[in-house]
């Protein structure tokens, strides 16, 4: 077995013919087995080096949760790169442990796919469906890979402003704006956060009755056509 202290190592191996990549890390799994991290074909020198690259990264994630450190500039810089360029290795390397989503790293993006699935237990596909799409145009506008620490209140005004340049409706923004800041209060409650920055006066987005609507309801709420509905009621 491996050593306690071991860190992880490149190796190389064959796949459908070709030179394949994988790295195995300085633990094992609940079944005792040796874990490996696969990280794509290596058939070029370019490829080998940034292989190379990915294991310094590793090995340096390692060494930080064995120290009990938190993550330095040059390491958050590192995460975000991989996060847009090699989104399998991070969740490779979440699952197996190495990675844990914390404030710093969970992007916008992780947070609405990670309530999505757990509206789909809890919820109808269409109505799950339904909330993804309204705080999909949130995470469109500030851009997928924003982390979740990283979005303000001014955002939202910013966004608001967007949304009535595009003629929105006022019940249209209201609703996007509702649907994110509850995703944000899961962020709290899973304690990445400890402020929800979706903030905004309510009020504005309330459905407003016509005037038409109004003197429909004037016309027709009368005492006389009460008293006559009730009467009817008792025959």
């Amino acid at each position: 077995m491996l050593e306690e202290e071991e860190m992880a190592g490149l190796s190389y191996t064959s796949k459908r013919g070709r030179r394949y990549g994988r790295i195995r890390i300085g633990q094992f799994g609940l079944d005792g087995k040796t874990i490996y991290l696969n990280i794509g074909y290596a058939e070029t020198k370019k490829a080998e080096r940034n292989q190379q690259k990915i294991l310094e990264f590793v090995q340096d994630l390692e060494a930080t949760k064995r120290s009990g450190r938190k993550f330095d500039s040059e390491q958050l810089a590192d995460l975000q790169k991989y996060k847009v360029n090699n989104p399998r290795l991070i969740e490779q390397l979440e699952k197996h442990g190495l990675l844990i989503r914390t404030r710093s790293n969970v992007t916008i993006k992780q947070l609405i796919d990670e309530c999505y699935e757990l509206n789909l237990q809890t919820s109808k596909h269409r109505t799950a469906r339904n909330y993804r799409e309204a705080q999909m145009h949130f995470v469109r506008f500030v851009g997928e890979h924003t982390l979740i620490a990283d979005v303000t209140a001014g955002d939202v005004v910013e966004f608001e402003a967007k949304c009535v340049s595009d003629g929105k409706a006022s019940t249209t923004i209201g609703n996007y704006l509702k649907r994110i800041r509850s995703t944000f209060e899961y962020a709290i409650k899973k304690e990445w956060l400890e402020q929800n920055p979706i903030q905004f006066d309510s009020k504005k987005y309330k459905m407003k009755k016509s005037s038409k609507t109004e003197q429909l309801q004037k016309q027709f709420c009368t005492a006389e056509n009460l008293a006559l509905l009730l009467n009817v009621d008792k025959h």
